[in-house]
């Protein structure tokens, strides 16, 4: 006779207002802004805290950049033959801001992240209809 194992339940009850390990003042209020709004968006349950780490530390790094971006005299520099380019800095920010704005829309803080997952949400909830989209014409029509 097969023996089961016992199936462990992940139980989580809401993600920490405080992160375990210890970050800057500068991550820490990243989290809490973030956490916030992933509260009021109501997708706490969704979320996982390994990105949302992740979220707080690109944003912290994302502020300090804006912040030597502005203090300098110049976005560019002149290149090594004389050519006028934008400073590594510019473009270290850029690169940043695009990975920032990947990781919020797997946190769904993104207006296209939210209406994929309502997407998905609704054609689940199709599926359980029985079959309805068949007397549909609209629908039978695209598919």
């Amino acid at each position: 006779m097969a023996k089961f194992k016992k199936k462990l339940e992940r139980q989580r009850k809401s993600l920490p207002d405080v992160p375990e390990y210890p970050q800057t003042p500068e991550e820490l209020a990243a989290y809490q802004d973030l956490l916030g709004q992933i509260r009021r968006a109501g997708n706490e349950k969704h979320t996982s805290i390994e990105i949302l780490l992740v979220a707080a530390t690109q944003r912290a790094h994302l502020e300090e950049l804006n912040a030597k971006i502005n203090a300098l005299p110049s976005q560019t520099v002149n290149g090594s033959h004389g050519q006028v380019t934008l400073h590594p800095l510019v473009k270290e920010r850029r690169q940043l801001q695009s990975s920032y704005l990947q990781t919020l829309g797997k946190l769904l803080l993104t207006t296209r992240s939210r209406a994929v997952s309502r997407l998905k949400d609704d054609q689940e909830g199709d599926d359980m209809s029985g079959g309805l989209d068949d007397e549909n014409p609209i629908l039978r029509a695209i598919s």
